[in-house]
């Protein structure tokens, strides 16, 4: 699937990780400027591990998107050729 990712050249989160885990993933977005949790939402770890869950990695593993994959205790999230495909097709 690494191979794969080539294919994106202008995509630096794709290049930077091949696959990520929910933490760095939540830094991205954040740092993208992606709220995870609204105004009145308490600021904790766990509710937006639990917000990312529920709005962004369920919905795209029920679509076939990503899958997560065990790496030790934690999971890692990766793309599947259906993800790279959607992909493909939303590429500049």
């Amino acid at each position: 699937m690494c191979e794969h990712l080539g294919y994106f050249p202008n995509n630096p989160l794709l290049n930077k990780y091949p696959s990520i885990s929910k933490k760095i993933l939540i830094e991205e977005l954040e740092s993208s400027g992606i709220k995870l949790l609204n105004n009145k939402s308490k600021e904790g770890l766990v509710a937006k591990y639990n917000a990312l869950q529920r709005k962004y990695i369920n919905p795209l593993i029920e679509w076939d998107y990503i899958r997560l994959e065990k790496n030790g205790t934690r999971p890692i999230i990766k793309l599947t050729q259906e993800g790279i495909n959607a992909l493909s097709f939303l590429k500049d």
